[in-house]
């Protein structure tokens, strides 16, 4: 499969078929090809997570999660859902400790790759951000953290790491609920949750 995109690639590693890349602005691409499917896993991790939070802010990384599939400067957040599904992408997203993923399959199509590569960096560059639907998807990771600390491992997981991590205030991908709390949206921090 043959992509559109012209970038330079400095090869930084290899290991049999899979090949480690990098770009020259440190994002680092590997590539596993399997021949013997006629589908593309992709993920895209950014190595920010939930102990990269701000004091006092936990749930920041889970909360921008929710809040990359609400829209850009180009595409409301629906448009943005129908056009995946429209090209029959199957997306996701999960917050952990010390990563936030995005993940997609898609059929092994060069134009379905290039739209989701696209679309990734017009997430990336012009991620669009108000108070209500920051407010909305709170709402959201409140449920999600209800549903996950009712489950004994999650509590237990939570326990541990408030233990083991003070100096974060304990924070984890299933933050406490007063904290999520304090985010809010501010202009003067260029279109960041603050």
């Amino acid at each position: 499969m043959a992509s559109t995109y012209s970038v330079a690639l400095e090869k930084v590693a290899e290991r049999g078929d899979i090949a480690k890349y990098r770009l020259a602005n440190g994002l680092k691409i590997i590539l596993a090809p399997d021949a013997s499917g006629d589908a593309v896993f992709f993920n895209l991790i950014y190595q920010v997570g939930s102990l990269d939070d701000p004091e006092g802010k936990s749930g920041t990384a889970h909360l921008l999660e929710h809040l990359m599939f609400r829209g850009t400067e180009q595409r409301s957040g629906e448009a943005l859902t129908q056009e995946l599904s429209q090209r029959g992408i199957q997306f996701n997203a999960t917050t952990s400790y010390d990563r936030t993923r995005y993940s997609a399959m898609l059929d092994s199509d060069s134009e379905k790759l290039d739209f989701l590569l696209a679309l990734e960096a017009e997430r990336m560059t012009q991620l669009q951000f108000q108070q209500e639907i920051l407010d909305a998807e709170r709402e959201v990771v409140f449920r999600e953290m209800e549903l996950a600390l009712d489950q004994p491992v999650a509590a237990l997981s939570q326990a541990i790491m408030s233990a083991a991590s003070p100096h974060h205030g304990g924070c984890s991908a299933w933050s406490p609920v007063q904290n999520t709390r304090r985010i809010r949206y501010s202009s003067r921090s260029h279109g960041t949750a603050a």
